[in-house]
Order: C-alpha cells, then structure tokens, then sequence
C-alpha cells in the first residue's frame, strides 16, 4: 500500500509529546495525524475518516466546514461514499471504498485537507448542503432537541438560515484553527498496523450549567430558531422534552471508564426492559416515543433522554423523568438490571464493529478522546468484568442538575 514512509520520532501535539514509532506519519501533512488501524476480517469496505476539532467554532460554520470538505473530496473521488457528521466539538467526514481503491483515495483526502483557499463555487453548495442539514434535524424532534441542549453550553441558536451567512474568511480562519491543533486521518484496511496513539484536544469550554429551555411551537409565523415543525395531527397535541448532560466534568483530568458508560446507557435506554421505557410503560402509557443513551464525545460522557408524549402527561412524564435521576444517583440499580445491560451493551459493540461506518466514526471519537486503540480492542473483555457496584458508583458521579429542553404547541 502506498502509505507515506514510517518514521521514528517524537510528535508534539497541544502540549503533549506522542510516540510515533509504530505510526505512519507523513512530513509533508504535519498538521494532519494520520492512523492506520485494521479492518475486521469480515469487512468488505475500506474506510478513510477526517475528524475536525471545532471547539469555539459556531454551529453553522461546522455544517459548512464538512460538507465543503465532503464535496471537495468527492470531485477528486466520486467513487467513495461519504457521509459527514457532528459531535461534541469536532465534526467529521467518512468515506467508504473498495480496500483496491483506498491508495487513491487518501492522497486525495490530504490534497483537500491542505487546501488554504475554497472556491466560491464549493462555498455556495456546501452552504446549500448546510441548510438542508438543519431542515433534516427540525423534522426529527429528537435532534433538533439534542442540538438545543448541546449548543446551549456556548449560548448558540439554531437558525436554519445562518449557514448561508457563513463567509469565506470565516471557513478560512476554521480551517487555519483546526490545522494548527491538528486534526485525525483516520485509515481502516485489511493491512493496517495496529497502533493505540493518544490524541489530545484541547477543550476550552467551561462545564455546562443546567437551563430549562421552553420552545413554544404554534401554526403562526414564529422565528425559525424557535421553531420545531414537524407537521402535528390537528386532532393531538403532543409534547417533547429532552434531558441532556455530561457524566463527567471538562476540566478532570480523568473521565469515566467507556466500557462503564456504554452499559449505564443500555441500562438507561436500551431496549423495552430499560429504566427509563419501564417508567412510561405502567399501567397507563404515557409516551408514544421514549429514547435513552449515552455515547463518548471529545468532550466526555454525554447523557440524553428524550421522551414524545401527549400534552396533558407532559407533567407526569417530568417528574418520572426527575424520579429516576433521584433513583439513579442514590445507586438504586438490580444486579439483574447490569446483567441485562452488559449483554446488550457487548451486543451493540459488536454491531458497530460490522458497520464500516459506525466503526469509523466511533474510533475516530475515541481516539480524539485520547484513548488508545489497545482499550478499544479490549472493551468486550471489560464490559465482561463491569460489576454492579461499578455501575452504581457510576450512578452516583451523574450531574446533580441537567439541562432541560421542551418543545410543546401552542396557539
């Protein structure tokens, strides 16, 4: 494989110095931390992913910061799949390719990456691109939530319109941002070397205080950064609500074991057996959608809880969700509860791993967290050894308060 030469030295990166023996680091792209890590041998696709640090960049920046990237690439390889993505302060773009095609891929990827000036042309359908993002997250009310909470760490709004405000100067000074803290090539294939470098972002932001955010929804002319249409049935009014923290604080300098998390966020919403489904299910529904998870982001833990019920047991739906934050943080949970929740969370596992996709932008997450691949290939085996008292101490750390959003219609 055409990879760029291997070399033997030591990286500085944010303050951190890396050892780069086992990597393939390309001179040329210094700003550019190139990984190659191994395919599973059941993969038929290759998969190449760029995961941009965006942290203090705003939203709509980010939506056009990807999908420039993404078209970018795409004219020098039409022949890859790409999709682009967001978390937590980065946003990424994955391609998939045949694992023959993949030498020419990457020069491709690294040929845009260095690019210092876009063309008007790009600009304009990645700010297009943009705004159909946002129009795709206000029709589903459990991102158009998520988002909410998410952006209101940096006092952001959702404004479908702003990305065609997003400048050329403005993408330009991203980009120059992103280089300079250096962003993830992330390379899986068949032949790749298996290495574990730690990758570190810095992470500016202060720890999110918990708000209650109210977005009233109505058939009038609202502004559309307070708007969530979704096209309600005349005859039922319904309500969202969306719960949202982080399990660990930004500044610690140790987050919580991932393997812990991945089963606390089966515990919470995995399955109709989970706590939270359990709560709305009684005797009476009170929810005709109910979702829980936890996922890792660059900047920590992330813990949402979303619930779409009928306006009348809005209130009911509250204070269970409150009821079971109060029971979780006392460390109410059944052995048979964590039994439950390590099977499924090994289950889920094993489902990214046979999804190129999922995988890619799983890893390049985990990496950008700063863990090593050698954690990631051993997680079956810890979510194996988690005991119940791990995931109650677990419990305990949650966030005293969360952030709450709630989109309900209104006259």
């Amino acid at each position: 494989m055409n990879y760029p030469k291997k070399v033997n030295k030591r990286l500085p990166l944010h303050g951190a110095w890396l050892l780069a023996s086992c990597l393939y680091v390309s001179p040329a792209f210094a700003d550019l931390f190139t990984v190659t890590a191994p395919l599973p041998s059941s993969a038929q696709l290759a998969s190449v992913t760029l995961f941009v640090p965006t942290d203090g960049v705003p939203l709509s920046t980010q939506l056009v910061l990807a999908h420039g990237l993404r078209e970018q690439i795409a004219q020098h390889f039409p022949e890859a799949i790409g999709q682009t993505w967001w978390t937590l302060s980065g946003c990424g773009v994955t391609f998939l390719i045949l694992p023959d095609e993949l030498p020419s891929l990457v020069p491709a990827v690294k040929v845009v990456w260095q690019k210092r000036d876009w063309d008007v042309l790009t600009v304009h359908i990645a700010r297009k691109a943009a705004v159909q993002e946002l129009q795709r997250w206000r029709r589903d009310p459990f991102a158009w939530l998520l988002w909410q909470a998410r952006l209101s760490v940096s006092r952001q709004n959702l404004d479908p319109d702003q990305p065609l405000r997003v400048q050329i100067d403005q993408i330009a000074k991203a980009l120059q941002t992103a280089r300079r803290r250096q962003a993830l090539l992330l390379i899986l294939d068949r032949r790749g070397v298996k290495v574990s470098p730690p990758l570190k972002l810095q992470m500016p932001l202060k720890s999110p205080t918990a708000r209650r955010l109210t977005v009233r929804l109505g058939y009038g002319n609202i502004p559309l950064a307070k708007s969530l249409p979704i096209n309600p049935s005349p005859a039922m009014k319904r309500s969202h609500a969306l719960w949202w923290g982080l399990t660990n604080d930004i500044k610690a300098t140790a987050s919580p074991d991932f393997a812990v998390g991945m089963v606390f966020g089966e515990l919470l919403g995995g399955g109709t057996g989970s706590l939270w489904f359990q709560l709305l299910r009684g005797d009476k529904p009170l929810s005709y959608h109910a979702f829980a998870q936890w996922q890792l982001t660059p900047f920590g833990g992330e813990l949402v809880l979303y619930a779409a019920t009928l306006s009348d047991d809005w209130t009911t739906v509250r204070q269970r969700a409150h009821k079971l934050f109060s029971d979780l943080r006392k460390g109410r949970v059944t052995d048979e509860a964590v039994d439950r929740a390590k099977r499924l969370a090994e289950l889920r596992h094993q489902q990214t791993i046979a999804d190129p996709m999922k995988l890619s932008r799983a890893l390049a997450v985990w990496l950008a967290k700063g863990k090593t691949y050698a954690d990631w290939q051993g997680l079956t085996q810890q979510i194996r050894q988690i005991s119940p008292d791990a995931i109650r101490a677990f419990c305990r750390q949650l966030p005293p308060v969360l952030t709450e959003v709630v989109a309900d219609y209104g006259q």
